[in-house]
């Protein structure tokens, strides 16, 4: 008997990347999958169009949308269709992404040859073909940028495979993140139970990218370094919260006065502030959700970090653009 598979995509004004997803889905090999839209309150008309697709491709008895009345975010969209998945397996798709036939089969074979593994992303590349990423790296200061060298970390959301028993284990995607970092959070949890993080190369996957978030924007600058600092707090021991995060908050309020300034837009450097606030504010719920984490950890921060970049990967890149030398910002 095949594993069975639940697919769940999250809308949000993205009506021009639904006729390529259904048309990707409705092709698929790998054909015993339900499917859960959730659409965060779109405006666009998308809703009505995901019901006709649904039809023209005869995916009606695999598809259930959900339409919520406000935008829940990425974290607690997924959620709700995922406490209602039955597949053995979910994955997670952007809604701006297609994918080749055997895109799923590939995944599922992957993880079926590899329990040890505990979240699967596909081969993702731009839709130019060119590489968009194969695992993405993460650093010891939680974030993400070009590195020296190269350790994958966590898997890409826009096309994330994971077992449905481990994903409700560990609680699902942090809902108080709302959007950003989040499949980060999610690999390192997986990690702290042991579990490695893996790609598919043979299962290839096309995102456009960037979309549905709108880029580099004040706004993304806000989660993604709010949620840094979340995540650092409930994933690290408490050792290495006491030697990092000050470094962290540090790098944060840094970077944020460089994008204020290289954009000339005050904007970035109050988003960081922000950032600190709302920590600020919700750090009890932090402190909550860090206890669950560290009640179910297993893994000691030492092996995980084995994973992770062992310097800033902030200091480092920006330090090829402007022509320092290494040695002078792996900190």
């Amino acid at each position: 008997m095949r594993p069975s598979l639940t697919v769940i995509v999250l809308n949000y004004n993205s009506k021009r990347f639904l006729p390529d997803l259904f048309n990707s889905l409705a092709k698929q090999t790998w054909d015993d999958f339900e499917l859960f839209l959730v659409d965060n309150a779109s405006r666009d008309g998308g809703v009505a169009l995901a019901k006709k697709l649904k039809k023209n491709y005869a995916l009606e008895d695999k598809t259930v949308i959900i339409e919520n009345k406000k935008n829940l975010g990425f974290c607690k969209g997924n959620n709700i269709a995922a406490w209602k998945a039955k597949g053995k397996y979910l994955l997670f798709l952007n809604v701006d992404t297609k994918f080749d036939d055997k895109c799923f089969e590939k995944l599922i074979q992957s993880a079926e040859g590899n329990p040890a593994v505990g979240i699967w992303q596909s081969y993702i590349l731009n839709y130019d073909y060119s590489l968009r990423t194969a695992g993405n790296n993460y650093d010891i200061y939680a974030a993400k940028a070009q590195p020296k060298e190269w350790r994958t970390f966590f898997a890409s959301g826009a096309c994330l495979l994971i077992r449905n028993e481990l994903f409700k284990k560990i609680g699902g995607f942090d809902e108080a993140l709302f959007l950003m970092n989040d499949d980060a959070d999610l690999a390192w949890r997986v990690r702290l139970l042991g579990y490695g993080v893996g790609c598919a190369t043979e299962s290839i996957c096309y995102h456009y990218g960037n979309y549905a978030t709108g880029g580099q924007t004040p706004q993304n600058v806000y989660f993604l370094q709010r949620n840094r600092i979340r995540i650092s707090i409930k994933n690290y021991s408490a050792g290495n919260i006491t030697k990092r995060l000050g470094i962290i908050l540090s790098l944060i309020l840094l970077f944020g006065i460089y994008y204020a300034m290289n954009n000339k837009n005050v904007r970035y450097l109050t988003s960081v502030l922000k950032a600190f606030f709302w920590n600020i504010k919700y750090l009890r719920d932090t402190l909550y959700a860090r206890k669950i984490v560290q009640r179910q950890r297993i893994v000691q921060d030492s092996e995980i970090e084995k994973h992770m970049i062992p310097y800033s990967t902030e200091l480092y890149s920006f330090s090829i653009k402007i022509g320092l030398s290494q040695s002078n910002v792996c900190i």
